[in-house]
């Protein structure tokens, strides 16, 4: 569920190239602010398997995501892999975020976009040329 509830957040995992080894599959997804009685978890095998074959979930996460830089960083959330975590152990996380343009930083300035929420669209140079407001 999505927004206002009525999308879905789908991940689509195409059964041959699963191994016979561990392996991790994810979706992101965003809820309304109160997340209704209903809302429920589906898991579908829309292929039939071999009655040779078996599938096995470890494990289902599904936690708040957090902003460990702030308002104007991403959102992450840190879960097990194939080795447990322990005591100690640390990750490094390369992160790349622009919020280039002049429109996008006087958006926030003005309005507070960044902690709302709120980004324009970008790509690899500002979609919203700085001269409307320049």
């Amino acid at each position: 569920m999505i927004g206002n509830g009525t999308e879905d957040a789908t991940v689509t995992v195409s059964l041959p190239t699963i191994s016979s080894s561990w392996s991790y599959h994810s979706v992101v997804f965003a809820t309304p602010a109160d997340v209704p009685a209903t809302a429920k978890l589906t898991i579908k095998i829309k292929t039939a398997l071999p009655n040779t074959e078996d599938i096995y979930i470890d494990a289902i996460v599904v936690t708040e995501m957090y902003r460990p830089l702030g308002t104007y960083g991403p959102y992450v959330a840190a879960v097990a892999g194939a080795t447990d975590w322990v005591v100690g152990d640390k990750a490094t996380v390369a992160i790349t975020q622009t919020n280039e343009g002049l429109v996008q930083r006087m958006l926030d300035r003005i309005h507070g976009a960044f902690e709302l929420d709120l980004q324009m669209p970008s790509s690899g140079s500002p979609v919203i040329a700085d001269s409307v407001i320049a």
